[in-house]
């Protein structure tokens, strides 16, 4: 497999001239693994062939610290510029863009107090490559979607947080969230005696507030942090009976590859995890606290 890219597409009211990040050279154990284990310091910018760098005033800046895109994240009223070191204060929002109970708690009790707001972005329910390279690829760049579609919603400094999970089948099937009960089906039977994937990709987003341009405009600087984890969960064998008993409970609804981690662990399935536990529960706590600590957030001592 040759080495994955992946595009930082600018956000459609405003395109702006496009970036690439370059992920480290995958594994070649699974077509949809690309490890990147560390925020950030794993990813690193490379031009795309037609990207005309004239209009940064630095480039190289580009390369430094949390990684500094040029899109735009645009109201009628607004605009995002290239983004600088930002430095959160005591007036520094914490906003996970979710609705998630489960990426919360798990954000609570790694010691962080977040505000929840969704996204006005709208999930594909089941995932497609397209463009992408690698589900870990569009992972990254469905979370990034998620934090640039709320970020001109929210006033003042705010550091935002997204994600978004995606299965993997043993087939190399892109496994997405279940609508309706037979999708789920579907999906826990294909996952039983057998392995598959989860990927979580999480986009870290600061936005600071609006300050005025030497040309009267109103715009807001952004620094952002982007990186994606991959787990092996291999699942044991299910009966029909076992399967429709939790489908059931109705708990498969809103969750990728129809089920919890620590919900299904508890209730007995038969479930073994290689990797970090919290990235098939939807937030990579430990990269996701790296990446809050180069925006210097902390968690609260207990």
């Amino acid at each position: 497999m040759k080495k994955s890219s992946f595009l930082i597409s600018a956000f459609p009211i405003l395109p702006l001239t496009p970036l690439i990040l370059a992920p480290s050279p995958p594994s070649t154990t699974s077509p949809y693994r690309t490890s990147i284990n560390e925020p950030s310091s794993s990813l690193s910018l490379s031009p795309h062939p037609n990207l005309d760098l004239s209009s940064l005033n630095d480039p190289s800046s580009l390369l430094q610290g949390p990684k500094q895109l040029l899109i735009s994240l645009t109201t009628p009223k607004r605009i995002t510029i290239l983004s600088m070191n930002f430095k959160a204060d005591h007036n520094t929002r914490l906003i996970l863009a979710s609705r998630s109970p489960r990426r919360a708690q798990l954000l609570a009790d790694a010691g962080f107090t977040a505000e929840q707001i969704s996204s006005p972005f709208v999930d594909p329910p089941q995932p497609e490559l397209q463009d992408h390279d690698s589900a870990l690829e569009l992972s990254v760049a469905l979370a990034m979607e998620k934090a640039k579609a709320l970020a001109p919603e929210i006033e003042g400094r705010a550091v935002l947080i997204a994600a978004d999970t995606i299965c993997v089948d043993d087939q190399s099937k892109l496994i997405g969230t279940p609508t309706t009960r037979d999708e789920a089906f579907n999906m826990i039977k294909t996952f039983s005696s057998s392995i598959h994937y989860v990927i979580t990709g999480v986009c870290v987003l600061a936005v600071d507030e609006e300050q005025p341009n030497e040309e009267g405009q109103n715009v807001r600087a952004i620094a952002m942090s982007c990186f994606g984890d991959e787990a092996i969960v291999m699942l044991g064998h299910l009966t029909d009976e076992q399967i429709n008993e939790y489908l059931d409970l109705n708990t498969w609804q809103g969750k990728a590859g129809g089920y919890n981690l620590t919900e299904r662990q508890e209730a007995g399935w038969p479930i073994i995890v290689n990797g970090e536990p919290t990235t098939v529960t939807g937030l990579p706590i430990q990269n996701t606290i790296k990446a809050l600590s180069q925006f210097s957030i902390e968690p609260q001592s207990a």
